[in-house]
């Protein structure tokens, strides 16, 4: 079995955690789940809850034979749709195994994103526990944490069906904007950190603390506001409180972001700030930290464990070495988020933050510069990106004369900015009069 396979098996896995608040829709999609567990069921750190999801299986295989193929295509809401009488559905933006996320039109407050669970047909205590992190979201108010505005329920033909809206973000993920970019200039890497840090932080100091349990890019959105570049992380769906006694919870997220802890079933702060580490590391060179050879074939569970705990051991490779545009005050940062053992790194996202904060510091006092561009294929990267900022510009450019789509031109202005900065210092009044209303 290849480590891509391995892939599809942990993102199966990863469906049934989270205190087994979703459910398979369909018969085909339990069989395929079963198969999996059955294959793996000893991966300690995702056993808890498994007989409660399997025993639902009966109840949402009958919706789904009852309901027929119509369950998926019902998910899709379709663009210009009302619900509620309050929002209207613009377009899909994007899901996952619990939901899906549309950008949708507040009729008083404009846009915001709707994200609305996939199960169906459940109880009012089953929808309150899928609510469970618009919640917690409501509770965690700051500037690097999405805002959530409303949850509630849609009355469905079929049963009823969990949403809430939340601050819709036009930059998109991280993960598109790393893409984009091909590596992320180290001041803009260490600003997205810090506001990553911040953000985590609150949860890890709110009372009581909150391990977000599935930092990655994806669960990061960017854009630009009026006071510049902004990082908001999102999707607290597999947040979890850790135990009082030993300061762990199950583990739980995204198989390349975790820690090594977590394949021994454990997640903590520390295990948070690991994944930052990743995401930072990753901004910076292009990579993730610990390579995994993808076509080395693994026999069963403890070969699976051991390649991916082996691959945590092997410290990676400076940052500044792999880019001569970073600075080597930043690896220190780098070596201890990701240090083998929770204790050695930082104990939290507040004292990453302090790190980052004071790195930033150094590096202004000291006049070092910040920013450069990576080694490998140097001129194709910068040729790319200009390009694909020029063609979001002229999009920009092009949808602003028609005063229905300025929201429209907005995002693509968002987009070019955060591909090419430069161009930020030369069109920003576009952006601040567009959101105004106001066309020249």
């Amino acid at each position: 079995m290849s480590i891509l396979q391995l892939l599809e098996i942990n993102k199966a896995c990863a469906w049934k955690t989270n205190q087994n608040r979703c459910a398979a829709d369909t018969e085909q999609q339990f069989s395929r789940f079963e198969n999996v567990l059955n294959s793996y069921s000893n991966l300690s750190y995702r056993e808890t809850g498994v007989e409660r999801l399997i025993s639902s299986k009966h109840r949402i295989a009958g919706k789904s034979r009852e309901c027929g193929d119509r369950i998926e295509s019902r998910m899709q809401l379709a663009e210009g749709s009302v619900i509620k009488g309050t929002y209207v559905v613009e377009r899909y933006i994007g899901g996952g195994s619990f939901g899906e996320v549309y950008r949708v039109r507040h009729k008083f407050l404009g846009r915001q994103a709707m994200k609305v669970f996939r199960e169906c047909g459940v109880s009012e205590e089953e929808i309150v526990e899928l609510l469970r992190e618009a919640l917690l979201l409501s509770k965690i108010g700051h500037p690097n944490v999405i805002r959530v505005f409303e949850a509630n329920v849609l009355d469905e033909e079929y049963g009823s069906r969990g949403y809430f809206t939340m601050e819709y973000v036009p930059g998109g993920t991280l993960d598109e904007y790393m893409k984009s970019r091909h590596f992320v200039p180290q001041d803009e890497a260490l600003n997205i950190t810090r506001q990553i840090c911040a953000g985590v932080a609150v949860a890890h100091t709110f009372k009581p603390g909150i391990i977000h349990r599935d930092l990655k890019p994806q669960n990061v959105l960017v854009g630009y506001e009026e006071t510049g570049f902004s990082a908001k992380v999102s999707d607290f769906g597999l947040a979890e409180a850790p135990d009082k006694l030993t300061g762990f919870a199950p583990a739980a997220g995204s198989l390349m972001y975790e820690p090594p802890e977590a394949f021994e079933g454990l997640a903590s702060f520390a295990g948070d700030v690991f994944a930052i580490g990743m995401i930072f590391y990753e901004m910076l060179t292009g990579r993730l930290p610990f390579e995994i050879k993808r076509d080395i074939n693994v026999n069963d569970r403890n070969d699976l464990r051991e390649l991916l705990v082996e691959s945590r051991r092997r410290k990676p490779a400076d940052s500044s070495k792999i880019n001569d545009a970073v600075d080597p005050l930043v690896d220190p940062i780098l070596q201890k988020a990701m240090e083998f053992n929770a204790k050695d790194r930082y104990k939290n996202a507040q004292k990453m933050f302090e790190a980052v904060s004071a790195c930033e510091k150094s590096l202004r006092e000291a006049n070092r510069p910040v920013s450069g561009v990576l080694l490998v294929s140097k001129s194709r990267i910068k040729v790319e990106s200009s390009n694909l900022a020029k063609n979001y510009l002229q999009k920009a450019l092009d949808l602003s004369k028609q005063a229905c789509m300025l929201e429209e031109a907005t995002d693509c202005l968002q987009k070019a900015f955060m591909i090419d900065p430069s161009l930020r210092e030369k069109y920003v009044y576009l952006l601040k009069n567009w959101r105004k209303g106001v066309v020249m």
